[in-house]
């Protein structure tokens, strides 16, 4: 049995003890559709991420400086703010 956290390794400590903090993000579109012609045509347009919130720290290595990344790409998206258009035509 271990007494205290000073003899498992750091990693292990690390993912059994981290916590996520809270990170919301804003996203908006609009699409348009109507008739042109013969055709139905539609069109996106998204702002991602409206307020480019920065991703919280997470120690993902243990600690040591200079090893993995400093946030957890399975929960935050780093990318920022994005825009997307989308067009779609159907005949």
């Amino acid at each position: 049995m271990v007494s205290n956290n000073t003899t498992i390794n750091p990693a292990f400590r690390n993912a059994v003890s981290r916590t996520i903090q809270p990170y919301t993000t804003l996203d908006l579109s609009y699409t348009y559709s109507g008739m042109f012609g013969a055709t139905n045509f539609s069109i996106t347009a998204a702002i991602l991420d409206v307020f480019e919130e920065d991703v919280p720290y997470v120690d993902t290595i243990g600690g040591a400086p200079g090893t993995g990344f400093q946030y957890d790409g399975t929960v935050y998206d780093i990318r920022g703010r994005r825009f997307k258009l989308t067009a779609t035509v159907r005949f």
